[in-house]
């Protein structure tokens, strides 16, 4: 009987003593779900302060042109094409991405310039605090983060991060709902700053966090560097851009955070750098016809017969030259930069948008990014074309299969050799030909003296 009785007392103290140690082993084993800041661990960390730049202010429409290759990360509005309407922006390491206003068509992204209205962000050189890594485990909200952040460091900073948002949420703001209904199980790249301005009411103790959305879902090495990360940001492939709220719940991420002392107003604005034509080839024709009577106008319409075009597009045209030389032909130009004022006067005589932009959106020689050219042999002589200059008609379409062989033949030999280098013809105007990347230039009206 007594042996029975210390039996069954060893019974009650092991009953007594296995939850205790299950609840040491589990926290030995899972520390995080004893204090879910612990899920976001330091992985790296430096003696390092960064400067946050800002544009403009949130309420801006009016948008001025920059390069985007310095910037590391930021966000705001602004637009690709300095005609189209304002939508979201996001920069991530020199690369811009835009959702267009509205939610009217699909994300467009450009790596040199962006027109911006506002824009909060980071330069490239900024080096970070600390390296976090989120640990495997249930998903946790993005405010605790902030808070296991705020617990190591006093002041602003910032944050980029890229991992799997298990739940992206997005409430109403103020009066005005947001469009995007909630979205699950996206990989994304996101920053988090606070406003100089407080002008959403949050001060420096909540983050305005913003992401590019995608489908795809990015991997990161456990010890991943701060390269490592900027280069898979860099990498995915976005399909929207979105406000990403702290009740968010992340699955997986890896967070560069940044110690931010300042911030200061970002004035680097460009001006379009245009070069004369002739400066850079002067091997290459230049016959303005704008700058005489002998147009369409019959009107003298710039101020002074000079080709000049964006410095890429300038460039882009002295290869052309180079392969035509080979050939036995030299380029003429016809027009190039064209004054955004000259516009409206050719638009006033020919309102035709087969042959002429309207001036209010621009023509693409209006950037400096279109030229009109034709064909002359090595010692300067005219060759048949199907047409002369501004001929609106039916002969001047590229596909023409009228006129002489030989004028069919030196215009499909002109074409061969603008199209090899990148240039992409238009159908109504054999001798016009558009820089692939037009919209990146600005719209400029410094006129021709």
């Amino acid at each position: 009987m007594i042996r029975s009785s210390k039996g069954k007392r060893g019974k009650t103290v092991v009953k007594m003593l296995l939850p205790l140690v299950l609840a040491v082993l589990l926290a030995l084993l899972y520390p995080a779900l004893g204090d879910s800041t612990r899920e976001f661990r330091k992985s790296a960390s430096f003696k390092e302060n960064a400067n946050a730049f800002l544009i403009g202010t949130s309420s801006a429409q009016a948008t001025r042109q920059h390069p985007v290759q310095d910037m590391l990360v930021a966000f705001g509005s602004g637009a690709l094409h300095i005609t189209d309407p304002v939508g979201k922006l996001f920069v991530v390491n020199g690369r811009a991405y835009v959702r267009p206003a509205n939610y009217a068509g699909e994300l467009q992204s450009t790596g040199s310039f962006v027109n911006s209205a506002y824009l909060l962000g980071l330069e490239q050189g900024n080096q970070p605090v600390a390296v976090y890594k989120l640990s495997t485990g249930d998903p946790v909200p993005l405010s605790e983060l902030y808070e296991a952040l705020r617990a190591s460091y006093s002041g602003k900073f910032a944050v980029l991060g890229v991992g799997s948002f298990d739940d992206v949420y997005a409430r109403p703001v103020g009066d005005q709902e947001d469009p995007r209904p909630n979205v699950r199980n996206v990989g994304a790249v996101f920053y988090g700053i606070p406003d100089p301005g407080k002008m959403w009411g949050e001060g420096e103790r909540i983050l305005r966090t913003e992401a590019l959305l995608s489908a795809e879902h990015p991997s990161l090495s456990r010890s991943a560097k701060p390269e490592e990360v900027l280069a898979a940001a860099a990498a995915l492939d976005p399909d929207d851009i979105v406000r990403v709220y702290p009740e968010s719940t992340l699955r997986k991420a890896t967070v560069l955070v940044y110690r931010i002392q300042d911030f200061y107003l970002y004035n680097d604005f460009i001006e379009l750098p245009l070069v004369e034509v002739a400066a850079l080839d002067p091997t290459i024709v230049t016959d303005i016809r704008y700058a005489t009577t002998h147009n369409f106008t019959g009107k003298r319409i710039y101020g002074a017969s000079q080709a000049y075009l964006a410095l890429p597009v300038a460039e882009r045209l002295v290869r052309v030259n180079a392969r035509l030389k080979k050939q036995g032909y030299r380029l003429k130009v016809w027009d190039a930069y064209r004054p955004a004022s000259a516009q409206q006067l050719l638009w006033d005589v020919v309102p035709d948008r087969r042959y002429i932009a309207p001036p209010n959106g621009g023509s693409r020689h209006n950037r400096g990014a279109a030229v009109d050219v034709t064909l002359v042999t090595l010692d300067g002589k005219d060759v048949e074309m199907p047409t002369d200059f501004d001929g609106f008609s039916v002969q001047a379409d590229r596909y023409y299969q009228g006129g002489s062989a030989e004028s069919r033949r030196h215009r499909d030999l002109l074409q061969k050799a603008m199209t090899a280098e990148g240039f992409v013809p238009v159908t109504h105007e054999w001798w016009h030909f558009d820089s692939p990347d037009w919209w990146e230039y600005p719209v400029l009206d410094v006129p021709l003296r």
